[in-house]
């Protein structure tokens, strides 16, 4: 048995061996990526959606300018159930002041008087419009800021773990390997064959415990971020976790007992607890630049976490939303009121003639009276209607807004949230582990420079 066959054919980590690896085997053993947990729903009015337990991810924007807008109905302000409960509610005002109008034949100077919805109109609309650009900022804020503050420091926390680990992992192997070359040069006694075998062992054993080392800190970083989401929802649902098997039965246990909203920091101490116990090791030395960085990262991982529940938890001011929405229930109950008001006086000019009331902007009156009548209310009730529609789903959408990892249709998916996190650590880990990347051919060569003439 020569020297090299032996160490290239015991050593299951020997340089090289990597360029063998089929596209599988590297997708398999070396990725282990997750497949994106959503699927997509193909509606005939509505354009294509990509949901995540039933929350959209994604969807066809270009779809929507195909006159699809008009049409669409699904996750819209027309399929809320509490939008039209309102306007239910404001149709009903609307045909008690009609009664009260026709039967009390007040339609005259009613119909006469000014508008006042128009005033209403006026105010709130400045007023609405900041609103409602508070409410998005807010959401951009938790989700590219805070959020993606969270995300970022774990990731270059598992980065850090992986360059560690790998660290303590090559300065094992070549200890190890050349123990290994030393027995196999000399391999003549069962005590040397041995003494290979309990070598090849070791570095099983250590290529075991490197996974271990990195599958722990990837569980970490997903359980930090689920449990952001519950405490979010301030859920105590563990289903998820379960599922996934992202806990152990102790780890449970401390972050039952602990408050939902304080779950994700304890991840935050046992992700620095995972660092103090790993650098000590043997082959683990780092400098001070880069226990610097993995400081920063803890840091700047708990600020992310507090950032994100602070900004969810933290509402805007009660005075400032309930003037906003009481304004807006003012001048919906009095556009109900005046479609009502115009609903008794045409009506009530249909069936008796206009007498010596003259409409204000039309001298020539058609041939058919009732005409003109229906035509003007058609356009105050579609204009009314419309507009109503148009406020009240705006409340609802700032409403299901405020909390962007809540549980309607228009919140975060946890679940994509944690594919997306694990197949970007794989990715990292996968990278420091794959084929020597020393000689890549031509391709780093640099371009010959062009002569000028």
């Amino acid at each position: 048995m020569s020297g090299t066959a032996s160490h290239e054919f015991l050593n299951p980590m020997a340089k090289g061996k990597a360029f063998s690896l089929s596209d599988d085997e590297i997708k398999q053993d070396y990725l282990a990526q997750k497949p994106l947990p959503w699927r997509k729903k193909v509606h005939k009015f509505d354009p294509e959606f990509f949901k995540c337990d039933n929350k959209i991810v994604k969807f066809n924007h270009s779809q929507l300018g195909d006159f699809r807008a008009l049409v669409s109905f699904s996750h819209t302000i027309v399929s809320d159930s509490n939008t039209w409960k309102h306007l239910n509610l404001l149709t009903i005002l609307c045909f008690i002041t009609m009664a009260v109008v026709y039967f009390s034949q007040s339609y005259r100077s009613v119909n006469d008087s000014s508008n006042v919805s128009s005033r209403i109109q006026t105010l709130i609309s400045f007023v609405f419009a900041s609103y409602i650009s508070l409410v998005i900022s807010r959401w951009d804020r938790i989700r590219n800021t805070t959020l993606g503050q969270q995300w970022g420091s774990l990731e270059n926390l598992v980065f850090a773990a992986i360059k560690i680990v790998r660290k303590r992992t090559k300065v094992r192997t070549s200890q190890i390997e050349a123990s290994l070359a030393s027995s196999a040069d000399r391999c003549q006694s069962e005590e040397q064959v041995a003494e290979i075998r309990r070598l090849n062992e070791a570095l099983e054993q250590l290529a075991d415990e490197e996974h271990l080392l990195v599958n722990r800190i990837i569980r970490y970083a997903r359980l930090s971020m689920i449990l952001t989401f519950r405490a979010a929802q301030s859920s105590d649902d563990f289903a998820l976790l379960e599922e996934l098997k992202l806990l152990s039965a102790d780890e449970e246990r401390w972050l039952r007992a602990a408050a939902i909203g304080t779950r994700p920091l304890m991840v935050v101490s046992w992700i620095s607890e995972y660092f103090e116990e790993l650098l000590p090791s043997k082959g683990c030395e780092v400098n001070d630049v880069a226990m610097s960085l993995i400081a920063s990262n803890t840091l700047s991982l708990r600020g992310g976490i507090g950032a994100t529940l602070g900004c969810i938890g933290s509402q805007l001011p009660y005075a400032y939303v309930h003037v906003i929405t009481w304004t807006i229930q003012i001048l919906l109950c009095a556009l109900s009121v005046e479609t009502g008001v115009v609903l008794s006086v045409y009506l009530y000019m249909d069936e008796n003639g206009a007498g010596n009331y003259s409409p204000a902007n039309d001298d020539t009156w058609p041939e058919r009276p009732y005409v003109w009548y229906l035509n003007n209310f058609l356009q105050v009730t579609a204009g009314n209607v419309i507009y109503a529609l148009f406020v009240e789903g705006m409340l609802a959408i700032c409403e299901k807004l405020s909390n962007p990892m809540g549980h309607n249709e228009m919140c975060f998916s946890d679940r994509l949230f944690d594919t997306f996190l694990f197949n970007n650590c794989r990715a990292l880990y996968a990278g420091s582990r794959g084929f020597d990347k020393v000689d890549a051919g031509d391709v780093d060569k640099p371009s010959p420079r062009k002569t000028v003439a």
